[in-house]
């Protein structure tokens, strides 16, 4: 067979709105821990408790439970009722959720039997008023919608790095922390060889603390793992991490600016830092390999990414004129605090 290994690039595409844990009240805040813990039901009793309380993130989320039939009955109407309760409320996330819930013509004919009675008349009189509500231009309808999304880590005060693959000819960008908080961004240095671009924020004190860089690139076999944000449509709003080690010089993916990492990456890790034992940045993930067949076809390989080596970096960083200063200010960790290190790692959505 004729097989060719190629890397693909990790940017994921959204085409629906995704709900963030922002800090709120506690009944929310549960509802998110047992949802992306997998357990539905309790997602849906606490949510379902804030929702009545009008809290319009909760709304928004047990409109999802209620469309997608998790922890709950399906029910069309009832998603909608929440979506529009929401909407109402200015969530832009609602707003493209109900949109895409009439578009669809799903929002007709009930589709379970929980809640029916004074449910079902306040879902009519939700279906009835949305014209009441302005519809948002189509670019605006929700961040998420159509948005490539990868990740991010501060590299000096004010500047993150992440994937040119993820930003290219995007006309917004923004970035979101751990907490759920939006920070606008603008690209400032794109580098389309190494896929690398660099973001800056007009308010600095909004990022997390940047990442230590290590003084060297790492040698193969050398432990390391990445942080990031793989696949947040169905793993959630929170980091994850993935270990392994730094593959062979001359491996497939590796080269004289890049490493082959064998670990397991996924799409959303894109632009996320690639770390040693110590907690010191080596590189950033820039895709993950797969094999070409001869009809064409790509066979992702299990545990095998690519990923920019640290020297790359530092070239493109010297090109920003505050950043030596800014990197010298930084301190390799005492110990490895693997929180710490998550918290300065955050979401890119660009549009």
């Amino acid at each position: 067979m004729n097989s060719r290994t190629r890397a693909l690039t990790l940017g994921v595409v959204l085409t629906a709105a995704s709900a963030l844990a922002h800090a709120g009240p506690e009944r929310f805040l549960s509802g998110w821990r047992h949802f992306e813990a997998g357990d539905f039901f309790r997602a849906f009793e606490q949510w379902r408790s804030a929702a009545l309380d009008g809290d319009a993130r909760a709304q928004l989320n047990l409109g999802l439970l209620y469309e997608t039939g998790q922890g709950v009955a399906p029910d069309a109407r009832l998603a909608a009722h929440w979506y529009a309760s929401a909407a109402r409320q200015g969530s832009a996330a609602a707003r493209a959720n109900l949109a895409q819930l009439r578009a669809a013509g799903a929002a007709g004919p009930r589709a379970g039997g929980v809640g029916a009675g004074r449910d079902e008349a306040h879902a009519l009189e939700a279906l009835a008023s949305l014209e009441a509500i302005a519809p948002a231009p189509r670019d605006r309808v929700s961040p998420w919608d159509g948005a490539a999304v990868g990740s991010a880590w501060p590299v000096s005060r004010g500047v993150v790095l992440t994937n040119y693959h993820v930003v290219e000819g995007s006309r917004e960008v923004f970035l979101v922390d751990a907490r759920g908080a939006e920070i606008a961004a603008e690209v400032v240095l794109e580098d389309r060889a190494d896929d690398i671009a660099l973001l800056r924020v007009a308010d600095a004190d909004a990022l997390p603390p940047a990442l230590a860089l290590a003084s060297a690139d790492a040698g193969p076999g050398g432990e390391v793992f990445a942080l990031g944000y793989p696949r947040i449509d169905v793993l959630g709003h929170s980091v994850k991490t993935s270990a392994g080690s730094i593959g062979w010089p001359g491996e497939a993916g590796g080269g004289r600016r890049t490493y082959r990492l064998d670990l397991h990456v996924e799409p959303g890790y894109s632009g996320g830092p690639v770390l040693n034992a110590r907690g010191e940045v080596i590189g950033a993930v820039t895709g993950m390999l797969g094999v070409v067949d001869e009809s064409g076809t790509v066979n992702v390989l299990a545990n095998a990414g690519v990923a920019v080596r640290l020297s790359a970096i530092r070239q493109i960083l010297a090109r920003l004129p505050t950043s030596r200063e800014a990197l010298a200010a930084q301190r390799t960790p005492a110990k490895v605090d693997l929180e710490r290190l998550a918290a300065s790692v955050l979401v890119v959505v660009a549009r």
